[in-house]
């Protein structure tokens, strides 16, 4: 059966460009990594899922309690692992939300038992489109809170190209050099809007993160709201 009394949570990577700037060090993408191991060695039981995004998103790995196998998968991912660059929140905040809602219609139908998972986001929150409102009321209504890690910082920096600090700054389509900046208000309002919460890129976060992640399911199981069935 699908789970539970224990936590069960997807972790959300953005693979964009913009996380090879070096405003946190010593990369935001690197930091993103190492946070999410660090995460992972304090949330052992845990069952979780991994989806990465930028333009859009893809489920990299199913919900698993193989967390050992989950961080080597964590340790490859860069802004390489898509060609599809440029980012949109929205639309992967959309498809995960379809993938989740078919994963518990999959567990439901072999009679097994599903806990709305929480859903841990490691990004700077820069989108190249406005994330819905209707969007963030659909994780809120199913019961899947958004803990949102920014990643980068208010003033930002030049995106290298290659991920390396001493090469050429990625460049727009009129050649001027691309800045990117931590966009607090988009991740802010993701979490407040799924009654989730906001943590800073620090490593000292995660405590209270773990926190927030196992006293959510010290209630036990909680009922399904995804509306995406006819009945």
């Amino acid at each position: 059966r699908q789970l539970t009394g224990r936590s069960q949570f997807v972790l959300m990577m953005d693979i964009s460009n913009s996380m090879n700037a070096e405003d946190i060090t010593p990369s935001r993408m690197a930091f993103s990594v190492a946070f999410a191991e660090k995460l992972l060695l304090g949330m052992e039981g845990s069952r979780v899922a991994l989806f990465a995004f930028a333009a859009n998103g893809y489920l990299i790995m199913p919900f698993t309690s193989d967390l050992f196998a989950l961080r080597s998968v964590l340790a490859g991912l860069s802004p390489l692992a898509t060609t599809h660059q440029g980012t949109h929140i929205g639309e992967s905040l959309e498809t995960l939300f379809k993938k989740l809602a078919s994963i518990e219609r999959s567990v439901l139908d072999k009679g097994g038992d599903w806990m709305p998972p929480s859903l841990v986001m490691l990004s700077d929150g820069e989108s190249h489109s406005p994330i819905e409102i209707k969007t963030l009321a659909r994780f809120r209504s199913a019961r899947i809170p958004i803990y949102a890690i920014g990643v980068g910082t208010p003033g930002g920096t030049l995106i290298p190209t290659g991920g390396r600090s001493n090469s050429m700054p990625l460049r727009d389509r009129s050649g001027k050099p691309i800045h990117t900046q931590l966009n607090k208000k988009n991740l802010t309002e993701m979490s407040s809007r799924t009654e989730g919460a906001y943590f800073s890129a620090r490593l000292e976060e995660i405590p209270r993160l773990i926190d927030h992640l196992k006293r959510r399911d010290r209630g036990g199981q909680s009922p399904s709201q995804f509306q995406t069935r006819s009945e």
